[in-house]
Parts: structure tokens; sequence; C-alpha cells
């Protein structure tokens, strides 16, 4: 018999295979992957691991690119992070995984957001 983990997301997520991206910012400096999951509470980003710890910053600002929009400036931050090997065509590259949270969202951010989200399903 299988024991089934107890699902702790508050909101439920929207898996994505497709081109949809996140930019993040902080202190200067600016990461961009690619968004594989994504509810009204944060999102999975797949990045390559270039060094930049995402962890230590409290504050983070992201930008969600999908298609021709882009909605900006979601505060956020990195909740979890970690290191897998992704095999490409040509090569065997380490990448990483975080879960990005979003934080003190005001309503019309929550706004963009939900229709940001929106036009993923269709």
């Amino acid at each position: 018999m299988k024991l089934h983990k107890k699902e702790r997301r508050k909101y439920p997520r929207l898996d994505i295979s497709g081109s949809v991206f996140a930019l993040l910012k902080w202190n200067g400096s600016e990461l961009l992957g690619s968004i594989t999951d994504i509810s009204s509470g944060g999102f999975c980003l797949t990045h390559i691991d270039d060094n930049k710890e995402l962890g230590g910053h409290s504050m983070l600002r992201a930008n969600l690119i999908h298609e021709n929009k882009c909605y900006e400036n979601f505060i956020a931050r990195c909740i979890w992070s970690s290191t897998y090997i992704g095999d490409f065509v040509t090569a065997r590259v380490e990448m990483k995984r975080c879960g990005i949270q979003f934080e003190h969202l005001t309503d019309e951010l929550q706004g963009q957001l939900k229709e940001f989200i929106a036009t993923l399903k269709n």
C-alpha cells in the first residue's frame, strides 16, 4: 500500500509545458528561467546553474513572460532550491529548480497574476 503525501499547497497549480519564462532581479543581478508550474501563490523555475544563489535574498522582483505579454515587478522570494543534471541533445548541463513564492501582492498585481495564469490555460 502506498501512502500519499498530504498536499500542502494553498493554491492549485497549473503545470506548464511551453515557452513561459520568469526574469528574476535582485541586488543588480538577473536570472532567466523557464516556469514549469504556477499558482496564485508562486511558481517553480528551472534554470541553468550559474552559481547565483537566490535563497539568501529575501526580496526578488519577478517578471513573468509568455509570448508577447510581460507582467512585471511581482515581489517574491525563493523558498527552496535543488540541483539536477539536465540532459540536452549535445551535453549534460547542471541545472537548478527552485520554488518562488509571491509576497505582498497588491490588488492590482493579484489581478495581473490572475490574468497571466488565465492566458496560459488557453
